[in-house]
């Protein structure tokens, strides 16, 4: 059963709100002498980063199957963007044209964008933080190791700084595409170069797989099937991979034979399947 939609552009601006709340935070915990405060300093920020990225799969979520969306490592979810739009790390801006004078207008501010090497690295040495003090740590001083958090977190503030700074922000640029409706609802999106180079899509909230089908130019989507030979009569057999479930039943469309499906997919068939006689 597939989970209920929810408006992931809302989801976007949440989480874009939820990354500057953290931010705010981490300033503030910055300006305090006690104890651990660069510590959790440190980690106001990675939750900031982590907040950030999950914005970005918001935007893109049309364009993602359903393990791409559970994402939650920044590296991660890096890659799933970076291999759907090789663009989404560069910070943009839009301008419009002035019909009178052709001169192009900036409109609002650049979005500015964490590249992926900033973000894992950042997000990285932050996590560093989190950990359990080390013996070394405490032979040393686990006061200076605070002060040490401190330093660390204000190294990454001046790029998170910037995101927040703009006042322009979760751009999506699609370009050429193709749009289906799968089942449940959801919209599934993909770029005229991924669907090309691919042969099936999987949706992005219900986890159902569609096969791709050219007609020429144009292109539709069809339950993917699951097809079998039977062991008894030879006949072509098929069903949905969708109604693939545990102890699934299925049965030749021709002599009858029946089977049971599990996975990770395996067919068990009746014990007489090769021996028995087809019916005439």
């Amino acid at each position: 059963m597939s989970e209920p939609l929810i408006d992931m552009r809302k989801a976007a601006s949440s989480y874009r709100r939820r990354a500057e709340k953290h931010f705010k935070e981490a300033q503030a915990l910055l300006d305090i002498e006690q104890r651990n405060t660069g510590l959790y300093a440190c980690l106001q920020l990675r939750l900031c980063i982590e907040a950030l990225m999950y914005a970005m799969l918001a935007l893109y979520h049309a364009e993602l199957n359903k393990s791409g969306i559970r994402k939650w490592q920044p590296k991660r979810v890096m890659d799933e963007l970076l291999a759907i739009d090789p663009h989404v790390e560069a910070s943009s801006t839009m301008s419009i044209q002035d019909e009178s004078t052709g001169d192009w207008v900036q409109i609002g501010s650049k979005d500015h964008r964490l590249t992926a090497s900033w973000t894992v690295k950042a997000h990285n040495a932050l996590g560093n933080a989190l950990h359990t003090p080390t013996l070394g740590n405490l032979i040393d001083d686990i006061e200076e190791l605070d002060i040490r958090y401190k330093e660390r977190a204000r190294k990454y503030l001046p790029e998170l700084a910037e995101v927040f700074a703009s006042t322009t922000f979760n751009s999506y640029f699609l370009g050429q595409n193709r749009q289906f409706n799968c089942k449940c609802g959801a919209k599934i999106i993909r770029r005229e170069d991924r669907i090309k180079s691919a042969s099936v899509m999987t949706c992005w909230n219900c986890a159902r797989i569609w096969d791709i089908v050219w007609e020429g130019e144009d292109v539709s989507i069809a339950p993917h099937r699951v097809s079998y030979d039977c062991p008894r009569c030879a006949s072509k057999n098929g069903f949905q991979e969708i109604e693939m479930t545990e102890n699934f039943k299925i049965k030749c469309h021709k002599c009858g034979l029946e089977g049971q499906v599990s996975k990770p997919l395996q067919i068990a068939f009746e014990a007489d399947a090769v021996e028995g006689e087809s019916p005439k």
